[in-house]
């Protein structure tokens, strides 16, 4: 069923998971922080970040 919604709404499985915990907190009452999506194997750091925080930790 996970596959086929997500399928259907053109997400990942790993966004319709999201999309259902959020739609079930703001049903719930549960307040849900906005955080800044995961980039570049999840490190929360986008690709341009990565390689300046890597060129500045060989200094």
């Amino acid at each position: 069923m996970l596959r086929a919604a997500a399928g259907q709404e053109h997400r990942s499985l790993a966004n319709r998971v999201e999309v259902m915990i959020r739609e079930y907190c703001g049903r719930n009452g549960i307040a849900v922080a906005d955080q800044p999506p995961l980039e570049a194997g999840g490190t929360g750091v986008k690709m341009g970040q990565q390689k300046a925080l890597r060129t500045k930790s060989k200094s």
